[in-house]
């Protein structure tokens, strides 16, 4: 997979900050460290309603300094008081939550068998949405109906007076009908951009949303900064987040490499993958050595990553899992000694990645609302 040339990341890539509030805040201006403490209390209250008191302590923030900026955010209508929570004697303490009525946000999912199309309020839940399989002959007609239904579900009575500013669109690494991740992502920045000029679209990789997603609500939701999110289903693909930023490449980065036989689990064992998934966490040594000797090569060249950028935590995602534990020891064999391997948590309700652009969707957006 094309992440082996870290050697020359730094200087022909930026880093692109999926998460704002994980940023250096000494020596800047009052009002700056006070608008990233808003970022911060937002970055919160969007995976749960809060306390005070709990909101100080994840932040280490004063009541006083706390109190200001959650008085300036229910000023600006982004942040309300959803009830008072019972705790026995006392005074129950205040509960604080997101208004999802202040703002709207889109976003939009191709997966290989599916694509899907949702409106978010800014809670991240979910007010109107669409999905279909993915039987398109063109990305052409794919983009025709994406944007036509980000058109007819904002008809919604709770969607169809507000703007709608933000637009997160997820496609896969691998080529899409027969477009790589670079010409897709022009393409649909320019089919969104014509159709809603007035509205910011952002195309991204899928698993760079699902990077997002177990990050805020994951198993890497504890504080964890370096990571690889490695998804083996359709191609090699892996998104690396540094420094708890996501790492956004471009050409050359998007998982998939033409000259690279690799085309995935999926693909290499097709409709038997489960039955030869349920004999590898048996022990069957035939399917124990079909599996390794599949992907062997692929985690090798991901653990040389790793290494050169001193990362030592893997989650895998996708249908990988089906391989159980045995498969995480074989992992860690190939990553190196001192790496943690685990599955993923997201994806058995929604795709991952819908969850990550749904939040980067709500972030963003929310973001906006606070700058009126």
């Amino acid at each position: 997979m094309p992440y082996m040339n870290f050697e020359t990341l730094f200087d022909k890539y930026p880093m692109s900050r999926y998460n704002s509030t994980d940023m250096e805040i000494y020596g800047k201006k009052q009002i700056d460290i006070r608008e990233d403490n808003k970022s911060a209390v937002i970055d919160i209250l969007l995976k749960r309603e809060s306390t005070m008191p709990q909101m100080s302590e994840q932040l280490k923030l004063s009541h006083t300094a706390l109190a200001k900026v959650i008085n300036e955010l229910r000023q600006k209508n982004v942040v309300v008081l959803s009830e008072l929570r019972d705790s026995g004697a006392g005074r129950p303490p205040k509960l604080y939550g997101v208004n999802g009525d202040c703002a709207i946000a889109c976003s939009v999912i191709v997966m290989k068998k599916a694509v899907y199309v949702y409106y978010v309020d800014m809670r991240g839940f979910q007010v109107n949405k669409s999905e279909c399989e993915n039987n398109f002959a063109s990305l052409g007609d794919l983009l025709d109906y994406a944007a036509a239904q980000v058109k007819n579900l904002k008809k919604h009575p709770r969607l169809n007076e507000k703007i709608l500013k933000n637009i997160y669109v997820g496609i896969p690494s691998a080529p899409l009908c027969g477009k790589t991740f670079s010409e897709a992502s022009l393409a649909v920045s320019e089919k969104f951009g014509e159709e809603f000029p007035f509205a910011h679209t952002v195309a991204r990789r899928n698993i760079d949303y699902e990077m997002i997603a177990e990050s805020k609500y994951g198993v890497l939701n504890n504080g964890i900064k370096n990571a690889v999110l490695l998804n083996l289903d359709d191609y090699a693909c892996a998104s690396f987040m540094l420094g708890g930023n996501v790492y956004c490449g471009d050409n050359g980065m998007q998982g998939y490499e033409p000259e690279n036989p690799f085309e995935g689990l999926i693909s290499a064992f097709g409709a038997d993958y489960e039955n030869i998934a349920e004999s590898y966490r048996r022990g069957e040594l035939k399917a124990v050595s079909a599996v390794e000797s599949c992907v062997g090569a692929q985690i090798e060249r991901v653990g040389n990553v790793m290494r050169f950028l001193d990362v030592g935590e893997a989650v895998l995602s996708g249908k990988v899992c089906l391989l159980g534990d045995g498969f995480l020891e074989f992992c860690k064999s190939k990553l190196g000694g001192g790496v943690r391997v685990r599955y993923s948590a997201m994806g058995k309700d929604v795709p991952a990645a819908l969850s990550g652009a749904v939040w980067q969707a709500t972030y963003f957006t929310l973001q906006e609302v606070m700058m009126r």
